[in-house]
Parts: C-alpha cells; sequence; structure tokens
C-alpha cells in the first residue's frame, strides 16, 4: 500500500538531537524524502543516512547566510 508521505519531502533543522533524529525515522518510515540540517555535531546522523541512503541527506548551513539558504 503507498504511504502517505510517498514522495513528500521533508527539511528537520536540528536533526543532529536525539529528537531530531527521531522525527526523521518516522518521516522515513512513512515513504518521505528527508533532509537533515545539522550544526556542528553529524556523528549522530550517520545510522538514519546509512539505512535510508536513497531518501536521506544531510546538509550543514548556516540559517543567517540567506545566500548559503538559497543554493
Amino acid at each position: 500500500s503507498r504511504s502517505t508521505m510517498e514522495g513528500q519531502h521533508v527539511l528537520i533543522t536540528g536533526a543532529a538531537g536525539g529528537i531530531g533524529v527521531t522525527i526523521a525515522r518516522v518521516f522515513l518510515e512513512h515513504g518521505a524524502n528527508v533532509t537533515l540540517h545539522y550544526h556542528r555535531n553529524f556523528d549522530s546522523l550517520r545510522s538514519v543516512l546509512n539505512d535510508y541512503p536513497e531518501r536521506c541527506h544531510a546538509l550543514s548551513v548556516s540559517s543567517t547566510d540567506e545566500k548559503a539558504v538559497q543554493e
């Protein structure tokens, strides 16, 4: 059966925290594509990135840098 989140894209800010990783997994389990935003701690994201390599990626962008956010 088709998931209600299939084809949707979710951006999770502050994803490196425990709650962010848990939320990411819930969206991924329901078929969403997920971008994990982090500031410094990338290590906590490795397991979810390894489990969902086709639908999940991580990026570190300062939200105060408008040009970087647009890119």
